[in-house]
């Protein structure tokens, strides 16, 4: 047991401290003005399942795995490069519960010796530490100074997990270096209701967005030059074989959840079923409508009809004509018709407009009217 939370603790300090040889292949954003942390976040990580007061939109990322002698550790590391500072934000997964006073104190022991180990390496040295609690849960936070920077480190143990917050603050940035620190205390452990709260936000949000209804203008550019991704295509793979790919690299950060997929041309059609379920309804009750009313207005006309005919049979002796005739009879059917018209369109130019502002593209004003009058 001894032997092995020591390698887990000397395994966690070489692969979040020394991050450079073990990680896998990640991205990073590159941004001419980088963005301040007044007003940021939250960054919810729901592999991680933490949340930080730092940008949604994260500069860096880069999953961890290695093997060692205390089991496989795999976890993921986001990074940050704010206006105040540097972040970085992540964790590992050890094999077995690391939150007890001996592991803990083993596991903080080591990562102490081997930062003030690595501080002197590089000019620096160890100038603070303290413990510190997230939620009862032990930490450790450590201040390093170098001539060029000071870095600050906090590392919470959660069960089996071990989580890393770092903050390094360079000599040109020191006057926002208390703004800075404020975003360390933010950290926090998310509970199994805050994680579904996550998991249902990110689903909305993931809902495509109708489709637009005109040509949209070419661009010069991708997504990805906008957002200064840089990359390039190694291998072309078949649809099988990339969904297989997917799965294995998904499985191996995220065994504990199912990978559940769907193409976009789905969603596009799932979106628009209810839109057309929408027009056969209306479609068919505007009809049954529509029928109900001229039978209606057929039966009472037919019954004042009846109920003047001998008013009728003396005005055509007297001479009138059969447009006065019609006038006698249809003029009060005219007015409520109208008056039912002077309601109804703009009630449906309102239900009409409201309904259309969901789509990406809608018709204008002029085009409504002519329309509803119909």
């Amino acid at each position: 047991m001894r032997f092995s939370l020591r390698a887990l603790g000397l395994t966690v300090l070489a692969t979040v401290v020394f991050v450079s040889p073990v990680f896998a292949q990640g991205l990073s954003v590159e941004s001419k003005s980088p963005p301040s942390v007044v007003g940021a976040g939250p960054f919810v990580s729901l592999e991680g399942r933490f949340s930080i007061a730092l940008p949604p939109g994260i500069h860096g990322f880069r999953p961890l795995s290695l093997d060692t002698p205390a089991g496989r550790l795999t976890g993921d590391a986001y990074n940050w490069t704010m206006k105040e500072g540097r972040y970085t934000a992540g964790f590992v997964n050890g094999t077995q519960s690391m939150e007890n006073a001996e592991a803990t104190a083993t596991i903080f022991g080591n990562i102490r010796q081997g930062m003030t180990a690595w501080a002197t390496s590089k000019n620096g040295k160890l100038i603070g530490e303290r413990s510190v609690e997230l939620d009862k849960h032990p930490g450790l936070e450590v201040k390093l100074e170098f001539p060029e920077a000071i870095l600050w480190q906090r590392f919470y143990v959660v069960s089996s997990r071990l989580f890393q917050i770092v903050l390094v603050v360079s000599t040109d940035q020191r006057p926002y270096e208390a703004e800075a620190v404020k975003v360390l205390d933010s950290f926090k452990v998310l509970s199994e209701a805050e994680v579904a709260a996550a998991v249902k936000a990110k689903e909305s949000a993931a809902e495509p967005s109708p489709l637009p209804q005109e040509p949209v203008a070419a661009r010069d550019g991708s997504d990805a030059a906008d957002d200064r991704l840089r990359g390039a295509v190694k291998t072309v793979l078949q649809e099988s074989e990339s969904l297989s790919e997917i799965q294995k690299i998904y499985g191996r950060y995220n065994d504990h959840l199912p990978c559940e997929y769907r193409y976009m041309d789905d969603a596009y059609e799932s979106l628009y079923k209810s839109e057309k379920r929408v027009e056969v309804l209306s479609g068919f009750f505007a009809v049954v409508v529509i029928v109900i009313s001229c039978l209606g207005l057929f039966g009472l006309a037919s019954f004042v009809a009846e109920q003047r005919t001998k008013e009728i049979g003396i005005r055509k002796v007297m001479g009138a004509s059969v447009a006065a005739l019609w006038q006698m009879l249809s003029k009060d059917f005219v007015a409520l018709v109208i008056i039912a018209c002077f309601i109804a369109m703009p009630l449906g130019y309102y239900l009409m407009n409201s309904w259309l502002d969901m789509d990406s593209i809608s018709p204008s004003d002029i085009e409504i009217f002519p329309i509803l009058g119909c």
